[in-house]
């Protein structure tokens, strides 16, 4: 425990801590001056006999220190480690970037959002002083953004937590990932995606075209599309070779895509257009970290004018390329490699949803009495 006091003969407050973790009991009670000058008022109240002092933020905030610093000393104890005192978060964010410098752009936007929206809840601070109560504010102010955004704000920001329990800077980590947001895959239906193809054959710019071309004949993220190289196309071999760009780079790794009959006339139309040079990335016309935008245009102009039944996101071509081919009845081993997925379960999602609706076929004609 911490608290101040004021005496005759000095102009500071007192600051007086009762140390149990003092060996000699006799020791325990310690007293010293804060070098922080008592307010009038206080001084006030003290030559009238008063006890109850109101103090300033600067001797509140040494007592706050003080308290929170006797707490860290207890889970030292108990931990058996020593934690040091007095880096801030924002000190410590910048030196989590610098011992991980292999970060994409990207990630780092992502974990500086993150890092921004727990400030604005939770206030910079000794890192050793925030709590879940700190995570509970984080969480509230996130509260009105979906689920999968949740999720990638704490997965992004629990790693630097861990960062800092192994620097010692404090304890534990208090930021949990919350869970990933479920949902069936979403395909967008034949006559929408017709109408979709019809608009794109007219419009210009012609690359416009060829990239929803590409997301639909491969279900390709669209990181990898962006990031594919003339280099790595072998209309020989039809085959692609593309880089899974979520993971770190250490971690990343490549995967072939075979070119089929359909496919390869769009990838003759884009290689023809220009001389490439080697190492050149395909859609040039886009950055490399860059998520186009004329898409959601498109589709937001295409939703009012009633031609389409929903906005889609280039995402669910992803989604109607793996239901297409799970809906051609394609192993769900060989669509998980065609779509690099990691873990088979996310691979017979589309599965699931297909069988419901071959469930739904089966009873739709019958009439329950």
């Amino acid at each position: 425990m911490a608290s101040f006091y004021i005496v005759k003969n000095s102009p500071y407050y007192m600051i007086r801590i009762y140390d149990k973790f003092e060996k000699d009991p006799r020791k325990r009670r310690k007293s010293f001056s804060s070098k922080i000058k008592v307010t009038d008022s206080d001084r006030a109240k003290f030559l009238k006999g008063g006890m109850k002092y109101q103090g300033n933020n600067e001797i509140k905030n040494l007592i706050n220190s003080l308290i929170a610093g006797y707490v860290d000393t207890k889970i030292e104890k108990m931990l058996k480690i020593h934690l040091h005192p007095g880096v801030e978060f924002l000190e410590g964010v910048k030196e989590y970037y610098s011992k991980h410098p292999d970060l994409a752009q990207s990630t780092i936007k992502l974990k500086e959002a993150a890092a921004g929206y727990f400030i604005r809840a939770a206030g910079n601070k000794s890192i050793n002083l925030y709590t879940y109560r700190d995570y509970d504010k984080f969480l509230k102010l996130l509260s009105g953004l979906s689920q999968a955004t949740i999720n990638l704000h704490t997965s992004h920001l629990s790693p630097m937590f861990n960062f800092f329990v192994k620097q010692k800077y404090c304890a534990e980590n208090i930021i949990i990932v919350t869970a990933p947001q479920k949902g069936n895959p979403k395909p967008i239906p034949e006559t929408d995606r017709k109408t979709i193809f019809r608009y794109y054959d007219r419009k210009k710019p012609e690359y416009h075209a060829w990239l929803i071309y590409m997301f639909y004949y491969t279900g390709i993220r669209t990181s990898s599309a962006l990031n594919l190289t003339v280099d790595r196309i072998s209309l020989d071999l039809n085959l692609i070779e593309f880089t899974n760009l979520k993971k770190r780079k250490a971690q990343r790794r490549n995967f072939f895509f075979p070119i089929h009959p359909e496919l390869k006339p769009i990838l003759k139309k884009i290689l023809s257009h220009k001389n490439y040079t080697p190492g050149e990335r395909l859609f040039y016309w886009f950055g490399e970290n860059e998520h186009p935008k004329f898409f959601d245009r498109d589709m937001r102009k295409l939703l009012k004018d009633g031609k389409i039944k929903r906005k889609y996101s280039l995402s669910d071509w992803r989604d109607t390329f793996s239901s297409y081919l799970a809906n051609n009845k394609v192993h769900s081993s060989h669509l998980q490699k065609l779509l690099d997925h990691t873990d088979i379960r996310t691979t017979e999602e589309y599965y699931t949803q297909l069988e419901a609706l071959t469930l739904f076929n089966i009873i739709k004609g019958i009439k329950f009495k």
